[in-house]
């Protein structure tokens, strides 16, 4: 989980605080831990992945409120931080759950250090190095024809 996240701060660096994201795309909020859910909605609608999806034809935004309240705010934000493999495809914005004050408080915290034992406060510590990386803010952008080979 540490190497996952020092991987997404470098590609994270790199972006600016206000993302444009070209149309169109699916947007997924406030997951809130629940990785269930989320993978019923990959199911329903699709994965962001190249074998079992639509990455190269469809962008994807997670608006925000990654963790806490669900019982898999780690394993959401193992599979979110796996997607920036596509950078140009997969946007991640950071959310009020996405601060160390408030997700100390609401169950992201404590899901670390059930996770990851003695290393729990550690990983915490350094995912939410990693979320202070997100950009806040976001616009979209639709494709010219000219880019679409329309």
């Amino acid at each position: 989980m540490l190497t996952l996240c020092d991987n997404v701060v470098e590609i994270l660096r790199l972006e600016d605080s206000l993302v444009e994201v070209p149309l169109p795309c699916r947007v997924y909020g406030d997951i809130h831990g629940q990785l269930l859910d989320l993978l019923e909605f990959f199911n329903a609608f699709s994965w962001p992945d190249k074998r079992r999806g639509d990455i190269f034809s469809m962008n994807y935004v997670f608006l925000g409120d990654f963790v806490d309240r669900g019982m898999y705010s780690c394993d959401v934000v193992s599979l979110l931080f796996s997607f920036i493999l596509y950078p140009s495809k997969v946007f991640l914005v950071r959310g009020n759950h996405e601060d160390r004050m408030m997700n100390l408080n609401f169950g992201f915290h404590a899901d670390c250090h059930q996770k990851f034992g003695q290393d729990g406060e550690d990983t915490w510590q350094r995912i939410n190095d990693v979320f202070e990386f997100l950009p806040m803010q976001l616009s979209w952008r639709r494709l010219s024809c000219a880019s679409t080979g329309a």
